[in-house]
């Protein structure tokens, strides 16, 4: 068999795990190993049981390791990942106003002569990662490890599932949640610490972009109102090659945002800031592209 595309790495989630809430705990290192795990699951396979083994030459290099780490390193960052993996809690939202707590691995073993690490999904996730049928999330891979920060990547998740609809709102207490932001988080801190930076990161290496509108209630901002729209990375040489993996699921097709990047740019250069486009579609506008004119036009619906 002829080496896949890099394109052809995917991540498959159902919808409820991507609206998890997530533990302040978890690592940037623990999210990118739990996406690499699941990238190894093909979604419409019937296990009750999941086990999924990976070279540690693969691991490292996905990671971002050379060859050459010494093993004890590598050893005790492998634990680390693994123990946060097997200790921190998702709390997944389910039907009729229940929450699923759930743990993302149950154990991992480590082959030390073999070079391999098996890590077994903990058995409450499985039905969240395979049996999808319908209601569920899929992206590709190569885009984590660009990534530097675990709420970028949470950010970029729960953006892809809405990539259609072209907008997501939240209340900020929610947002928090999700990302897994420390709870003394207010949300001064949620801006300059995880939305602009996470704003960079998704606009310099991946597909999707945003912008974003501040929604007040009294004087305090309490909910925010995210656009998402395509985007061509424009840190292309730091995108990830996965080559090196075996593993893949077969492809499907991609969905683009429901706003284009053209659109954001244009409505730009006529000196509407991104504060004020967010605004407008976040207050039920759309936009128009027509084929004799050189900029589009924003309309009420």
């Amino acid at each position: 068999m002829s080496k896949p595309s890099e394109d052809k790495f995917l991540v498959t989630q159902s919808n409820q795990l991507i609206e998890a809430n997530y533990s302040s705990n978890l690592t940037t290192l623990a999210h990118k190993v739990a996406r690499l795990i699941v990238g190894f699951i093909n979604p419409q396979q019937g296990e009750s049981a999941l086990s999924v083994t990976i070279e540690i030459n693969k691991l490292k290099a996905y990671l971002g390791w050379s060859k050459g780490t010494k093993w004890n390193r590598f050893h005790n960052d492998l634990k680390d990942i693994s123990k946060r993996l097997n200790k921190e809690p998702i709390e997944i939202p389910l039907e009729d106003k229940k929450i699923l707590v759930a743990y993302f691995l149950s154990s991992y073993t480590l082959d030390i002569k073999g070079g391999k690490v098996t890590f077994d999904i903990a058995p409450k996730l499985v039905p969240h990662l395979t049996k999808l049928k319908a209601n569920f999330t899929t992206y590709q891979l190569k885009y984590i490890p660009t990534l530097t920060s675990s709420y970028a990547i949470r950010m970029y998740e729960l953006f892809y599932q809405y990539r259609r609809i072209g907008n997501r709102k939240f209340t900020v207490e929610d947002f928090r949640k999700k990302l897994g932001a420390p709870a003394k988080y207010k949300y001064n801190d949620l801006k300059k610490r995880i939305i602009i930076p996470a704003q960079n990161q998704l606009k310099e290496n991946t597909n999707l972009a945003f912008i974003y509108n501040e929604i007040k209630t009294g004087r305090s901002i309490t909910s925010l109102e995210f656009i998402i729209f395509n985007n061509s990375p424009t840190n292309k040489d730091n995108q990830m090659e996965l080559n090196f993996l075996n593993d893949y699921i077969e492809d499907t097709e991609e969905q683009k945002p429901a706003f284009s990047e053209k659109i954001i740019e244009a409505l730009n250069k006529i000196g509407i800031s991104e504060q004020n486009i967010a605004k407008y579609l976040s207050q039920g506008f759309e936009t128009v592209s027509y084929t004799h004119l050189t900029l589009p036009t924003i309309y009420s619906v």
